[in-house]
């Protein structure tokens, strides 16, 4: 009789015992520590930035005996108090992370789907993506520079990272300042595919024979052809009114180009003829300087200083090429419409300002075209055969410029087109930039 009613007693106890060491073990379940900046060993890092994607998985060790997390922990309700990683951020130093981040709740019941902290969420998507640009090699002058400024700054705007490939280290001081350059030489052996999620040939003439020895790498990527990362044409030109490729130059063209993901090219005539030759029919895109606002531009020169009377009337004359007939139209023009000349240093600042200030634009250049638009300038451009008689050709066809540009040799040219205002068609650009901008989205990758 007693042994049985001890035997109950302790069964009782032991129950007891057992009911407390649950208490005990839940209430140790909710822990405070710190887990260190190397602790969090699944930052997938991907060339200089990492994939904040699969920030915690397989490895992140908590203490009170708390080893494993889930692999399919969702990571959109991990909340830190001394982090917060934006979606425009690329790079996750030590010192954002400041080596910890404090855990202060957990409960198993929770089905590990809520880690909780103080005050900073680790967003899903984090990531930027490198967004390669090959363009036609370095240059001075300001279409250059203002058509890799351009799509740069639209990349931008998208929340990507553009990489400038720059040929060559010369004449790249304007626009080192606003993107970051990879400065190759002319063979593109050191570009390394894990440096970048999309490739793509910038516009201007990428597509021409001025870049002879490397052109099929810059028209047409041969450098990267077996990468796998998503790969397009925004905007090429060839510079002429019409398809000049060899029959050789067709096949490696048909054959690089057949994987990428979009091509389009900057002149009509061009995308019509693609067809015949390479199989594939182009999209007409706008030039990237028409992508972006004015007011970018305006950013350049805001702290920009020339000697300039602004009680005076301005033509500005930007051309590239010496000729005397343009030289007798700008004689005359400035006499007839009591205009003082300002011409152009071919520094990418004095463009802009240039192009801002006056009232009339005179030029042979295509950009000084482009520009005169953009500015909403009345302007007159000769014709600069030597460089390209198609560009301007396409030009005068997409937006009806009514005999604003002219053949260099030209003897009537009405310089009283510099008093009447543009007449572009808004709603016809306004198409034509949307529809611009929806080949670049999708080819990055968005709506």
């Amino acid at each position: 009789m007693k042994i049985s009613i001890i035997l109950i007693l302790l069964k009782f106890l032991l129950i007891l015992i057992f009911a407390f060491a649950i208490i005990l073990f839940k209430n140790k379940l909710k822990f405070k520590t710190e887990i260190s900046f190397n602790e969090v060993s699944n930052f997938t890092k991907n060339g200089s930035h990492y994939d904040t994607n699969n920030i915690i998985t397989n490895q992140l060790i908590i203490e009170n005996n708390h080893s494993n997390i889930p692999k399919d922990e969702d990571i959109n309700n991990i909340i830190t108090n001394q982090l917060k990683i934006e979606n425009n951020h690329s790079n996750i130093s030590k010192d954002e992370v400041s080596n910890k981040i404090n855990i202060i709740s957990y409960d198993k019941d929770s089905d590990m789907t809520q880690i909780i902290s103080n005050s900073i969420k680790i967003e899903n998507k984090t990531k930027i993506k490198r967004v390669g640009i090959v363009s036609v090699r370095n240059d001075r002058n300001p279409g250059n520079n203002m058509v890799k400024f351009s799509i740069a700054t639209k990349l931008k705007e998208y929340g990507f990272e553009p990489i400038i490939i720059a040929l060559g280290s010369n004449n790249i001081d304007f626009i080192k300042n606003y993107v970051q350059l990879k400065v190759v030489d002319y063979t593109f052996k050191e570009l390394k595919e894990k440096d970048y999620d999309i490739l793509m040939v910038n516009s201007d003439q990428t597509w021409t024979f001025s870049q002879k020895k490397y052109f099929y790498d810059v028209a047409f990527l041969q450098f990267a052809k077996n990468w796998k990362i998503p790969k397009f044409v925004y905007g090429a030109s060839m510079g002429t009114a019409h398809w000049f490729y060899s029959k050789f130059d067709d096949f490696m063209a048909k054959r690089l180009l057949k994987n990428f993901t979009g091509i389009s090219l900057r002149e009509k005539a061009t995308c019509e003829e693609a067809v015949d030759h390479i199989g594939i029919k182009p999209e007409f895109v706008l030039d990237p300087t028409f992508l972006i606002d004015k007011k970018y531009y305006l950013d350049i020169i805001k702290d920009y200083k020339r000697d300039f009377n602004f009680s005076e009337k301005y033509i500005f004359i930007h051309r590239l090429d010496n000729s005397i007939r343009i030289n007798e139209f700008i004689n005359e023009a400035i006499r007839e419409l009591n205009y003082t000349a300002f011409y152009s240093n071919k520094k990418v600042e004095d463009f802009i300002f240039g192009m801002n200030t006056s009232e009339a634009i005179i030029t042979d250049s295509y950009h000084g075209t482009v520009f005169s638009i953009i500015f909403n300038k009345p302007f007159i451009t000769f014709i600069n055969a030597r460089r390209g008689r198609g560009r301007f050709n396409s030009l005068n066809e997409t937006f009806g410029l009514n005999g604003r540009i002219v053949d260099s040799n030209s003897m009537n040219v009405n310089y009283n087109l510099l008093l009447e205002p543009l007449n572009i068609n808004k709603t016809v650009f306004n198409e034509l930039r949307n529809s611009s901008l929806a080949f670049l989205r999708k080819n990055l990758g968005l709506k």
